[in-house]
C-alpha cells in the first residue's frame, strides 16, 4: 500500500467502526448558498475569581455539534489559538453553513488553560477537555451558540498550583 494510501484507509476503517459519522470541514460544502443558516460559536465568561487572577485563557481545541437526523457530528470551530475567558467581552468564532435540520448535542473540547496573576501566565492542570451540552436547536435560519464558561466555579487552588475544571453553561441565541 503506498504511503498516502495508508492514511485514508486508516481514516476510512475508524469511520466504519464508529457509531457516528463525523463531518469536517462543512465551510466547503456544496449545500451552501442564499438563504443557508450559519452558525456561530461565541466563547465567554459569566464569573472570574476575586483572588488576585487577572485573566483565564485557554486553546479552544474543537467545537462540534450533532445531527440527529443522521447522527453525525459536523465541525464548528477550533484549532484557533487562545481564547480568553473575559468579562469584558467575548470571542467570536467564525459561522459556519450547516444543513437546515435539528441538531441536539454541543461538544466543546479545550486544552492548555492559564492563568494571569502577578503580571505572569502560568498553567494549570486540566481536570477534563471534553463538555458536552444537550441543544435543542432546530436550523432554518442563522443562529449563534453562545457556550459560557463560570470561570470562578471552573478555577482552584492557587499561585503556581492552579486547576481548571470547565464549567459551563450553553445558550442558543437566534433560532
Amino acid at each position: 500500500m503506498t504511503t498516502k494510501a495508508k492514511p485514508l484507509a486508516t481514516l476510512a476503517s475508524l469511520l466504519l467502526l464508529a457509531a457516528c459519522d463525523l463531518q469536517l470541514l462543512p465551510e466547503s460544502a456544496q449545500y451552501e448558498g442564499d438563504g443557508t443558516p450559519r452558525l456561530a460559536v461565541v466563547v465567554e465568561a459569566t464569573a472570574m475569581p476575586s483572588n488576585g487572577v487577572v485573566a483565564v485563557d485557554l486553546e479552544l481545541v474543537d467545537v462540534l455539534v450533532h445531527r440527529e437526523s443522521d447522527d453525525s457530528w459536523v465541525w464548528l470551530a477550533g484549532g484557533t489559538g487562545r481564547v480568553e475567558l473575559s468579562l469584558d467581552g467575548s470571542s467570536q468564532q467564525t459561522s459556519v453553513p450547516l444543513l437546515p435540520d435539528h441538531y441536539d448535542r454541543l461538544l466543546v473540547v479545550v486544552d492548555a488553560p492559564r492563568v494571569a496573576v502577578d503580571g505572569a501566565w502560568q498553567s494549570a492542570a486540566l481536570a477534563t477537555d471534553e463538555i458536552e451540552f444537550a441543544i435543542d436547536l432546530d436550523l432554518d435560519a442563522d443562529a449563534e451558540v453562545e457556550v459560557s464558561f463560570d470561570v470562578d466555579a471552573s478555577l482552584t487552588g492557587g499561585r503556581g498550583d492552579w486547576q481548571f475544571d470547565p464549567r459551563a453553561t450553553v445558550r442558543v441565541v437566534g433560532e
